[in-house]
C-alpha cells in the first residue's frame, strides 16, 4: 500500500464528473454522491489511522507494538490473514509518516523502533 498514491487517488476521484462509478472490487454501481461520500469516508479513515500512529509514538515503539495497540484500541478481531494485511498496512503508514518527516526511526538490537 502506497499511502501517498492512495491520497492522490482520492483527489483524482473527487475531480471526476460522472453520474455513476463502478469499482473493480465492488459488486455495485455507485451514484456520484455515494462515490463522493465513500471517498471522503476512506480519506477520513486513513487520516484517522495516520493520526493514531502519531499519537502512539510519543515513546519509541516497534511496528508490532503499534499494531498490537491499534488492534486493542480499535477493538479489532483479526485472523491470521487479516493480521498480516494489517501488519503490511502499518508498515505503509509508518513509511509514509517517516517520509513526510513526522516520525523518526532507530534500529536497536535488530529491532526497528519509531518515535517522534
Amino acid at each position: 500500500m502506497d499511502i501517498e498514491s492512495q491520497l492522490n487517488t482520492y483527489d483524482l476521484i473527487l475531480g471526476l464528473d460522472y453520474d455513476y462509478y463502478v469499482l473493480g472490487h465492488a459488486d455495485q454501481i455507485y451514484k456520484k454522491e455515494e462515490m463522493l461520500n465513500l471517498v471522503e469516508l476512506n480519506r477520513k479513515t486513513l487520516n484517522n489511522y495516520l493520526d493514531l500512529c502519531l499519537d502512539l509514538v510519543d515513546q519509541a515503539k516497534s511496528r508490532e507494538d503499534l499494531l498490537e495497540e491499534i488492534i486493542i484500541l480499535e477493538d479489532l478481531s483479526v485472523d491470521l490473514n487479516e493480521y498480516y494485511f494489517l501488519s503490511s498496512t502499518m508498515a505503509a503508514l509508518l513509511s509514509y509518516l517517516h517520509y513526510r518527516g513526522a516520525i523518526k526511526y532507530q534500529i536497536e538490537n535488530g529491532r526497528l523502533y519509531f518515535y517522534k
